[in-house]
């Protein structure tokens, strides 16, 4: 297995996520460990879509409408333990 740094992207998430009156977007880095690039773009996608910073409450999965891409994903020399880093959100012009 190799790690990968899977740069993701999304769009059109309910503003009530972080306090805001219209939907919002982020960019946020996943780590994770795959055999090829498509495998870690579809780990990443599996470890986002049920991530409790992009759920909202009492809901399992992502919102309805709201999309997730993978801008850059880069194999790592070296190995890093599989992680999510800080959500960077912001909101999204209408």
């Amino acid at each position: 297995m190799t790690t990968f740094c899977c740069f993701a992207s999304g769009e059109n998430f309910p503003g009530e996520l972080k306090s805001a009156n219209t939907p919002v977007g982020f960019f946020v880095s996943v780590f994770v460990d795959a055999i090829d690039r498509a495998e870690a773009e579809c780990k990443a996608l599996e470890i986002l879509s049920v991530h409790p910073d992009l759920t909202l409450a009492g809901h399992e999965r992502i919102p309805a409408g709201a999309t997730i891409s993978f801008k850059v994903v880069h194999e790592l020399e070296h190995h890093v333990n599989p992680k999510v880093t800080e959500f960077q959100f912001f909101e999204m012009d209408e």
